[in-house]
């Protein structure tokens, strides 16, 4: 248990600056960008010509769309998630 402590310790006094934006991480970011403007897209489609595009494309299925629609929630919140965690516009002036 010291061990990890020490770890700990040193991983904090460490002068280094904190970026944890890998490349696994970027494109977890450009997946879940492009899956929200996907269904903007979709979304936009339905309001101003009142076809429901993701249902189109979902071949009719409700549970499929449910499913897209999840899955939009979730890049939603991995987004923010994303804007807090790693405060991209912390160097702008």
């Amino acid at each position: 248990m010291p061990a990890a402590i020490n770890f700990f310790r040193a991983v904090r006094r460490s002068k280094k600056p904190r970026v944890a934006h890998t490349a696994c991480m970027r494109l977890s970011c450009i997946a879940c960008l492009l899956n929200l403007v996907i269904l903007g897209i979709c979304g936009g489609v339905y309001a101003f010509a009142g076809f429901n595009l993701l249902l189109f494309l979902c071949f009719g299925s409700l549970t499929a769309v449910r499913v897209v629609l999840g899955i939009g929630f979730v890049s939603a919140i991995f987004c923010l998630y994303a804007l807090l965690a790693f405060r991209p516009f912390r160097g702008l002036k």
